[in-house]
C-alpha cells in the first residue's frame, strides 16, 4: 500500500538517549553525559523559562500562522529583510521544504559526503535521483572545482557549513565557484553557523540561487522547541512558506524563540565557552595515541579511531557517556565518532573514559 520509495528508505538513526541508557542499563538519564547530539549543554536563561511558562496559559489557541512577530525579530537579529526570511519547525522542515519545492521525480540532487544524512532521506522521498560526491579523504575538504561538473546537471546540491559530522566551514571561494556554476538552488545548511566566524548570509544578495538554511536547535539550546528558518530571495521565501504546514511552530516554540533573540549577550558568553571547551578538548585527544582529531568550526568533534577498537561505542554508554557512532555515514570508512562538546566536566570525564579504555584494548 505505501509508495514503493518509502520500501527502500532505512528509518533515519538518532543514536542513543539517555533514557535508552535506564532501560538497557539502569542508568539515571540525569547521570549521563549525553555528548551524542550536538545540543547545548546549558540550560536556557530565565527570560526564555518565563516566556515558556507564561505561553502555556495560551495553548488552547493556534499561533499566528505568519509568524510575524517572529520573522520581525530574526531580521533584525540578522540585518536582514524581512521578505528574505522564512520561519519553520525546525531547520529539518525548512530542508524538507526546500525539496517540496524544487524536486520533481528524476531530479539530480548533489550531496557531497560525509555529510547530514537527512539530505538523503528527503531527496528520496521526492523521488529525486541522489548523487553523492566523495570529498578528500585526508581533511574532507569540500572543492567547488569537484563539485562543479555535478553542480551544472543538479536541481539541488546540499551543503553543510560547518559540516556534519566533520565539523569543517565551506571555504568561501570554493563556494562561489558553485554558486556560479548554474541555476540550480544551492542550500547551505549553516545549523552551527554561531560557532565559527563563517557564513554565507552576505551572498544572499548577490546569488538568487542562494538559500541558507538555520536553526535555533543548537546555538539557542531550542533543541526541543523546534524552531529554525531560510534565507533566501523572496520569490524562493514565498514558496517555502507556501508550502510549509501552516501551524508548524507551537505558540511556546515562538515565545522561547523571540526571548532567546533578546538575550544575546547570554548567547554569546555560552558560545564564547563553547568554542574554549572545543579547543581545548581537541589539544587534548589530539596528544592520545589512536586517535585523529578533525578540526571543528562547530560545537563537536569527529575522531577517528585507529586501530578500531569493538563495542567502543556501547562500552562508554555502559559506563554512562553517549557520543554518536558514525558507522555507516556514507563517506566514512573505519571508525569515527562524533562528540558533542559539553560542558568542561562531562568533556572531561569522556576524555577519562576514552583513554581508559583504550588502554585496556
Amino acid at each position: 500500500m505505501s509508495r514503493d520509495v518509502v520500501q527502500y528508505i532505512e528509518r533515519y538513526d538518532p543514536g542513543l538517549f539517555p533514557e535508552d541508557l535506564r532501560e538497557a542499563y539502569g542508568i539515571d538519564p540525569g547521570t549521563v553525559a549525553n555528548l551524542a547530539s550536538n545540543e547545548l549543554p546549558f540550560p536556557p536563561p530565565p527570560e526564555v523559562q518565563k516566556a515558556i511558562a507564561d505561553s502555556a496559559q495560551g495553548i488552547n489557541r493556534y499561533p499566528d500562522p505568519s509568524y510575524r512577530s517572529l520573522t520581525e525579530s530574526l531580521s533584525d537579529h540578522l540585518g536582514i529583510a524581512e521578505d528574505h526570511i522564512a520561519v519553520a519547525g525546525g531547520c529539518t522542515e525548512v530542508l524538507d521544504c526546500v525539496c517540496k519545492v524544487f524536486l520533481e521525480p528524476f531530479d539530480q540532487v548533489t550531496i557531497p559526503i560525509p555529510s547530514y544524512s537527512l539530505y538523503i532521506l528527503m531527496s528520496m522521498l521526492r523521488e529525486a535521483r541522489i548523487s553523492l560526491l566523495d570529498t578528500d579523504r585526508e581533511g574532507f575538504r569540500l572543492k567547488g572545482s569537484a563539485v562543479l561538473p555535478r553542480a551544472l546537471e543538479s536541481r539541488v546540491v546540499f551543503l553543510c557549513s560547518p559540516n556534519n559530522p566533520t565539523g569543517q566551514a565551506i571555504d568561501r571561494g570554493e563556494l562561489t565557484v558553485i554558486l556560479e556554476a548554474g541555476e540550480g538552488a544551492v542550500v547551505v545548511d549553516e545549523a552551527y553557523a554561531e560557532f565559527t566566524s563563517s557564513s554565507a548570509l552576505d551572498l544572499i544578495d548577490d546569488f538568487p540561487n542562494l538559500l541558507v538554511a538555520r536553526s535555533m536547535s543548537k546555538a539557542f539550546g531550542l533543541a526541543g522547541m523546534r524552531v529554525g528558518y531560510l534565507v533566501g530571495n523572496p520569490a524562493i521565501v514565498a514558496d517555502i512558506t507556501k508550502v510549509r504546514n501552516p501551524f508548524s511552530i507551537s505558540s511556546p516554540a515562538v515565545a522561547a524563540a523571540l526571548a532567546a533573540l533578546s538575550c544575546p549577550e547570554y548567547y554569546r558568553t555560552i558560545h564564547g565557552e563553547i568554542r574554549r571547551e572545543r579547543e581545548r578538548l581537541r589539544s587534548f585527544l589530539s596528544e592520545v595515541k589512536g586517535v585523529k582529531v578533525y578540526p571543528s568550526e562547530a560545537n563537536f568533534l569527529m575522531l577517528e579511531i585507529e586501530p578500531p577498537v569493538p563495542d567502543l561505542v556501547s562500552t562508554l554508554a555502559r559506563r554512562g557517556i553517549l557520543v554518536r557512532d558514525l558507522e555507516g555515514v556514507p563517506g566514512l570508512e573505519g571508525q569515527f565518532l562524533r562528540v558533542t562538546v559539553g560542558t568542561s566536566q562531562d568533556n572531561d570525564r569522556f576524555a577519562d573514559n576514552l583513554i581508559e579504555i583504550l588502554d585496556l584494548s
